[in-house]
C-alpha cells in the first residue's frame, strides 16, 4: 500500500518528475541525517523505520522515545529553517525533540542528488527488505531514478549541528500564539538563539 501511495504522489506531480527547490534540499538533509545514523552504528532496518519524513509524519525521524526534525540550508551566513506548522517544534507533543541543522554549499565540485542516493542504496542493497523500504521512502518523498538526469544542482556537505528544542528555541506553538491563530508556516534563524550543539551519540542514548 505504501508503494502504491508513493507512486500516486510521484505521478501526480504533473511535471518532469524532479524535486524542486526546497523539496530537493530537504531530501538531501534527511538523507544526510540518515547517513549520520548509520555511521553512528544504528542498524539499517531501524534507521529506515525511524525515517518517517516521506510518509507525511510530523517529524522526519521518529524513534522510540523522541524525534529528530531535519532542516537543510544552502544559504551562506545564518542558518534559516522553514517550519511547516505550529506542532513541528512543539516539545509538549514529543520529548525530547531535536533539530538537525544540515548545512550545504552550492558548488560545481559538489554532488547532485542522484549520486547521493546511490551511495545510500549501496549500503541497503545487502538486504532486500531494507532496499525495498529505502526505495519506497524515496518514492514517497517524490524521488525516482527515472528523473535522475534532471537534477543539476551540486551540493557540498559542510556540517550538521544538532540542537535540542527547549524554551530557548525560537518557535511558534499552539501554546504561545495569540488565541484564534490555528495554523502557521514560518522561518526561523537558528543561529540567532545561539543554541548549544548536542552530540549525536548523546541524542541516541536518549531517544533510542
Amino acid at each position: 500500500i505504501d508503494r502504491i501511495l508513493g507512486w500516486q504522489r510521484f505521478m501526480s506531480k504533473g511535471d518532469d518528475g524532479a524535486l524542486k527547490g526546497d523539496q530537493e534540499i530537504g531530501l538531501m538533509g534527511e538523507l544526510q541525517v540518515l547517513r549520520s545514523l548509520l555511521s553512528a552504528g544504528i542498524d539499517p532496518s531501524i534507521a529506515l523505520e525511524w525515517w518517517q519524513g516521506p510518509l507525511d509524519s510530523l517529524h522526519d525521524f521518529v524513534a522510540a522515545h523522541g524525534a529528530i526534525e531535519a532542516k537543510a540550508s544552502t544559504r551562506a551566513g545564518t542558518f534559516t529553517a522553514k517550519i511547516a506548522s505550529l506542532d513541528q517544534l512543539d516539545d509538549t507533543i514529543v520529548q525530547p525533540l531535536y533539530i538537525a541543522a544540515v548545512q550545504y554549499s552550492l558548488s560545481p565540485t559538489g554532488q547532485s542528488l542522484p549520486p547521493y542516493v546511490n551511495t545510500l542504496t549501496r549500503i541497503f542493497e545487502d538486504d532486500a527488505v531494507d532496499l525495498r523500504t529505502f526505495e519506497e521512502r524515496l518514492l514517497s518523498a517524490g524521488y525516482h531514478s527515472v528523473a535522475a538526469p534532471r537534477y543539476h544542482r551540486r551540493f557540498s556537505y559542510l556540517v550538521t549541528n544538532f540542537h535540542e528544542v527547549t524554551t530557548a528555541t525560537p518557535r511558534l506553538t499552539r501554546g504561545n500564539v495569540p488565541q484564534g491563530v490555528v495554523e502557521a508556516i514560518y522561518t526561523v534563524e537558528l543561529d540567532f538563539a545561539k543554541l548549544p550543539n548536542v552530540a549525536l551519540d548523546d541524542i541516541l542514548q536518549r531517544i533510542g
